[in-house]
């Protein structure tokens, strides 16, 4: 039966070409359309030849390299490599609490410092304004000068030098009460002489001092 539908199939084929040959227009369009085919044909072939080989070929060697890692890998070095991992992963956390506990350390001394250091506060220690002064030495000191600042490595000095006449026993008051204070910072050039009899004044006065005191700040750069 297929044997006999050959020779009308050729016949139909003859037919259809001598039709095609004399008409013109559909020569025109079915060249179009096998041109169409061709340039679908090349561009496919192209863009298989230029993106989808090139990156077979590397998917294909990478895919290589992974099977030649996995074989290479011993089997029994499995549990240890999970082993060191988790060790790093507990490390790393250890070590990122230890950044965070010293970062909060390191804000409570800027906060610390930040408060000794407050030129008001300092000022009304000093001059015994505060209320738990032992004494008024105000009243005692006939001169203030400020010196200029002393920059060190992480932190800057800022002296004043005082000086008076009172009685002995008030200047150790006070003395030994700013040295308990920790908002100053440097004592020192400490001079205390006793006054001529002639100078005194009725008894109230009776030596004559001078030091610097300072306090202490830390660079705004820490």
């Amino acid at each position: 039966m297929a044997l006999k539908k050959i020779p009308n199939f050729g016949k139909n084929i003859k037919k259809w070409y001598f039709n095609l040959r004399n008409d013109v227009e559909a020569l025109s369009q079915f060249r179009l359309l096998v041109l169409g085919l061709l340039m679908c044909f090349v561009i496919y072939y192209g863009g298989i030849t230029l993106f989808v080989k090139p990156k077979s070929a590397i998917l294909e060697e990478k895919l290589i390299q992974k099977q030649r890692i996995s074989e290479s890998t011993p089997i029994q070095l499995t549990p240890q490599l999970t082993a060191a991992l988790e060790q790093l992963r507990n490390t790393k956390t250890n070590l990122q609490e230890q950044i965070e506990i010293l970062q909060m350390k390191i804000q409570y001394l800027k906060d610390h410092w930040s408060m000794l250091g407050d030129a008001d506060r300092f000022t009304k220690i000093i001059f015994t304004l505060m209320p738990t002064a032992p004494v008024n030495i105000e009243k005692e000191l006939v001169q203030m000068s400020r010196t200029e600042t002393r920059s060190m490595m992480n932190y800057e000095v800022h002296p004043v030098t005082l000086a008076g006449n009172g009685r002995f026993h008030n200047f150790l008051s006070y003395l030994q009460y700013i040295e308990t204070r920790p908002e100053v910072g440097v004592i020192d050039n400490l001079v205390v002489k006793s006054m001529p009899a002639e100078e005194k004044e009725y008894g109230q006065s009776d030596v004559f001092f001078s030091f610097m005191v300072g306090r202490i700040n830390l660079k705004q750069s820490l």
